[in-house]
């Protein structure tokens, strides 16, 4: 909101400051008056190595938390929290813990073939590629990518550069820092999120007057307070569809109009259907034969050409032999499908169960990551919950 008096800042609590080799960092937040956010402040000294921030809210309400990763780059770096409706009572304590390095990766290469060079390449959201160059090895194979600032989540991909037998190397990667890395807190306190009127009409909250989180107080309170209409914050618990594909799907295979299908949660897909069969329950394709007889699918008229399997490109020969018990979700792109050859009559992509989805006996790729990226500056505080 473009008013200054939009926002009348009630409490603006410095934060205990620590310091690492000589290089502090300090943290402040300010709280506004309608309790729907938090604007939090680190500052950093002139010469100080970037890094990375983290930060833990816990909630009253219902014993909720929620834990940000933060990039520490510039001098002075501001992050917005909105606090959704239903957890603007009570009390929320903040912890702050920094430590002095920004998202990495690092790895090995567990199969190089003699003489082949191996490439890594980084999307983001938007089929925007951040890193896409030959990894430089060490004798035992390990290898590092630089320091990567990126928002959200990306994918990292190894390909062989030149290879005729094998397209893609086993990797195994490391992403640090976790949160096991941030050990010391910079600083803890407890944030009254519900004001008495006596006191925003004073202007202040004394961090003396907030109580010890471990004794939370009951929330009823007869005290009025101002809200903003215009933040309004809605949220659901997300399904097992929408968990894999935040952590599996790469952004190459994210489109607003795409259709997913949940094969995990869909009791039918246990009754013995074929793929061909099932696809044609929630896909509007058809299947029948191609001009030499071969099992075919049409979307919009259209023969579909354009299949894959944990994003690689197979033929539908491999999609129909797929069991439906390793499929956690199928996606389906409408034609047009602008990404690949042959894409006219759309394109049919099958994920396999893998990580908390995996069925046993399975194999995971190790060549294909999602790498988690730091919390958006702008982030709804416990939506993930």
């Amino acid at each position: 909101m473009k008013k200054k008096a939009a926002y009348l800042f009630i409490a603006c609590c410095l934060l205990v400051t620590k310091f690492y080799g000589q290089q502090p960092i300090m943290v402040s937040y300010q709280k506004s008056t309608a309790n729907d956010s938090l604007l939090v402040n680190a500052t950093i000294a002139a010469g100080t190595k970037a890094g990375t921030l983290m930060l833990v809210a816990k909630t009253s309400v219902d014993y909720k938390s929620d834990t940000l990763f933060l990039p520490i780059i510039d001098s002075s770096s501001y992050f917005l929290l909105l606090v959704p409706e239903e957890y603007r009572t009570g009390y929320l304590q903040l912890k702050a813990f920094f430590y002095p390095q920004v998202f990495k990766v690092t790895g090995k290469v567990l199969d190089k073939i003699k003489n082949k060079n191996i490439n890594a390449l980084v999307m983001i959201a938007g089929n925007q590629s951040i890193y896409n160059k030959e990894l430089q090895l060490a004798d035992d194979n390990s290898f590092a990518l630089p320091s990567l600032v990126f928002d959200t989540k990306a994918s990292l991909m190894f390909k062989y550069t030149e290879s005729e037998t094998k397209d893609h190397p086993e990797v195994m990667i490391r992403q640090s820092p976790i949160a096991s890395d941030f050990t010391t807190p910079l600083s803890i306190d407890t944030i009254a999120l519900q004001v008495s009127a006596a006191a925003l009409n004073n202007g202040v909250a004394t961090k003396a007057a907030l109580p010890d989180f471990s004794k939370i107080p009951s929330t009823d309170s007869s005290d009025k307070f101002k809200m903003l209409n215009s933040v309004v914050v809605v949220g659901k618990k997300k399904s097992n569809a929408e968990k894999f594909n935040d952590q599996y799907v790469s952004p190459l295979f994210q489109d607003i109009n795409e259709r997913v299908i949940d094969v995990m949660d869909d009791p039918s897909a246990r009754s013995g259907a074929d793929f061909i069969n099932y696809i044609q329950r929630y896909l509007p394709v058809r299947a029948g034969a191609d001009k030499y007889g071969i099992t075919a699918l049409y979307w919009r008229g259209i023969q579909t050409k354009v299949f894959f399997i944990d994003e690689i490109s197979v033929d539908i020969n491999q999609l129909i032999s797929i069991n439906l018990a390793d499929i956690a979700i199928i996606k389906g792109f409408p034609p047009p499908y602008t990404l690949a050859r042959n894409g006219n009559g759309g394109a049919i992509a099958i994920y396999t169960k893998r990580g908390e989805f995996k069925t046993p006996d399975t194999i995971d790729n190790k060549w294909l990551y999602s790498l988690k990226g730091y919390s958006p500056a702008i982030h709804t505080l416990f939506s993930s919950n």
